[in-house]
C-alpha cells in the first residue's frame, strides 16, 4: 500500500543534517513563492468564491516544485512516522527529524518574504497588495486555539494526501495533477498550513503600520503552535495511520 513512498521515507530518515536544512530551507522558499503568487493574482477579486478559486488554481504549484525537483517540508515529512509504526525510525530521530525540517521551512519563508519586501513587491497595486496581506494576517490571528488546530488537522490530512498521491503516479504529469487536487481543496476552503503561515504571517507583518495586541509575539506563537499540532495529527492520524495500518493486514 505504501509502496515507492516507504522507500523515499527510509532516504529521508537518512539524510545527513546539512543536506536536510538546505533541502527545508528550498522547500520554505517555494511554499512562499507558490503563497506570494496566489495573492498576487487573487487579492484584487472582490468576488470571496472566485478569489479563493483563483488562489487555490496557484498555490499547490508549490508542492509541486517541492516534489519534482526536491525539498523537505514539514507537514509532509509528517508521513515519516510511518516508518516508526515500522519500527525503522526512532522517536527521537523523528522529533528531530521535524524540528530541524521545519526550522528550514522557516528559514526559506522568511528569507523569500524578506527579498520580496525590499524589492517593493508587497507593494503593488499602489499598496494595496500590502493591505491585502496585513488582512490576511489579521484573520488568521484572530482565529480561536480550536480553529487554528481543527483547520490544521484538515489541511495536512489534504497536503500529506496529495504526497501520498503523488508516488502512485505513473509519470510527471500524473504527479503534478494528483498533487494538484488535495492542495486546491485545502486552498479552496482557507484550511492552515503552518508553513505557508510562515510566509504570509511574515508578509504581513513587514507590511504593517499598526500597533495593536493582535500582533503582539504571544498571539503568533500561540497560532503557530496550534495550526503546527493540527498538522502533525492530520498527517500522522489520517493519513499514515491509516494507510500502515492497510498495509500491514492487506494480506490477512
Amino acid at each position: 500500500m505504501l509502496g515507492p513512498l516507504s522507500v523515499a521515507l527510509q532516504n529521508k530518515a537518512a539524510l545527513p543534517l546539512r543536506k536536510v536544512m538546505v533541502l527545508a530551507a528550498l522547500a520554505g522558499a517555494y511554499i512562499a513563492l507558490a503563497g506570494f503568487a496566489s495573492v498576487v493574482a487573487s487579492f484584487s477579486v472582490d468576488n470571496f468564491g472566485l478569489s479563493k478559486l483563483i488562489a487555490a488554481i496557484i498555490f499547490p504549484c508549490g508542492l509541486v516544485m517541492i516534489s519534482i525537483a526536491g525539498g523537505e517540508l514539514f507537514t509532509g515529512n509528517s508521513l515519516l512516522i510511518a516508518q516508526t509504526f515500522q519500527g525503522k525510525v526512532k522517536v527521537s530521530k523523528l522529533l528531530n527529524n521535524w524540528f530541524f525540517v521545519y526550522i528550514g521551512n522557516f528559514i526559506g519563508s522568511i528569507c523569500v518574504s524578506l527579498m520580496l519586501f525590499y524589492s517593493g513587491m508587497f507593494f503593488l497595486d499602489s499598496g494595496n497588495l500590502a493591505q491585502a496581506l496585513v488582512k490576511i494576517t489579521k484573520a488568521k490571528l484572530e482565529l480561536s486555539n480550536e480553529a487554528c488546530f481543527f483547520r490544521g488537522i484538515i489541511c495536512n490530512w489534504l497536503v500529506c494526501l496529495a504526497v501520498f498521491m503523488s508516488f502512485k503516479a505513473p509519470n510527471t504529469l500524473d504527479k503534478i495533477y494528483l498533487i494538484f487536487v488535495p492542495v486546491f481543496l485545502f486552498v479552496i476552503c482557507g484550511y492552515e498550513h503552518s508553513i505557508a503561515n510562515m510566509f504570509y504571517i511574515g508578509a504581513g507583518l513587514l507590511c504593517n503600520q499598526e500597533s495593536l495586541p493582535i500582533f503582539e509575539a504571544t498571539n503568533i506563537a500561540r497560532q503557530f503552535v496550534f495550526v503546527t499540532l493540527g498538522n502533525i495529527v492530520g498527517g500522522c492520524l489520517f493519513v499514515a495511520a491509516p494507510y500502515f495500518f492497510l498495509a500491514k493486514t492487506k494480506n490477512k
